[in-house]
């Protein structure tokens, strides 16, 4: 393999990026596990609040919630084991999949406690928030390499490909994960009122359906924001690292 390709760099020869202030060393905030289990708390309240608060206004006969409001103080519970997760020593693999799996057996679990059986509504809302939180995490927790890349005595050619390489992947990944989560987003909330005019033949309880679901979508479209502008800062980072490597290299 000739050294003037990127794949000749070792994962040993490439060291992190020095920290700042109160960052982990992938540059998220310390307090990140706080942040991502308040998330988790609003994710599991807004993945229960159509089936707890909506449908028994639309079809009372059929809805009947067995813990009523007191199901949304259990989000807490939820959030617990999620901050402990991502606090601790576990690689970011392991914390994205054990998050993501919280949630989703937490919403699985809320969706058997009404009367009208396994509610398919919970679980579709906890499984798409439990996507998203989890490539949260992933993202929040990648440790850019690119830094460390500008520092080795190699080539300058092999510094811009390794850059380019890093800035490439960032740059497909955001566009890929936008346009599929804008898109499914926005057939959800477009379909939602179609879908509750079908199984709900008052109008009016039709229109409560509809505005829960908008509210389900309002949270996870803030969640795809914040996605995004992880996603954004690590390509901003690649790009400013490949932006120096020739006058550092000059000098």
């Amino acid at each position: 393999m000739p050294e003037d390709s990127p794949k000749h760099l070792k994962p040993g020869d490439v060291r992190h990026v020095s920290l700042g202030p109160g960052e982990l060393p992938s540059g998220a905030p310390r307090r990140f596990p706080l942040i991502i289990g308040v998330i988790g708390f609003f994710a599991f309240d807004f993945s229960v609040v159509v089936a707890t608060v909506i449908d028994p206004l639309a079809a009372p006969a059929i809805f009947h919630p067995l813990l009523g409001y007191w199901i949304f103080p259990l989000g807490a519970l939820v959030s617990l084991p999620i901050y402990l997760i991502n606090n601790s020593k576990l690689e970011a693999n392991a914390r994205t999949l054990l998050t993501s799996l919280a949630l989703a057996v937490a919403g699985i679990l809320s969706a058997l406690t009404f009367a009208a059986g396994l509610h398919l509504g919970v679980v579709v809302a906890s499984l798409s928030y439990s996507l998203v939180v989890a490539l949260l995490i992933r993202v929040a927790n990648f440790v850019p390499r690119s830094r460390g890349i500008v520092k080795l005595h190699t080539p300058l050619k092999v510094k811009i490909e390794a850059v380019k390489m890093e800035f490439n992947l960032w740059f497909n990944t955001f566009v890929l994960v936008m346009t599929t989560i804008v898109l499914a987003a926005s057939v959800t909330v477009f379909r939602a009122g179609e879908v509750a005019r079908q199984l709900y033949s008052n109008t009016e309880a039709a229109g409560y359906v509809t505005i829960g679901i908008t509210i389900q979508a309002a949270y996870f479209g803030v969640l795809t924001v914040a996605l995004g502008w992880l996603m954004l800062r690590n390509l901003t980072r690649s790009y400013e690292v490949l932006k120096e490597i020739p006058a550092e290299d000059e000098g």
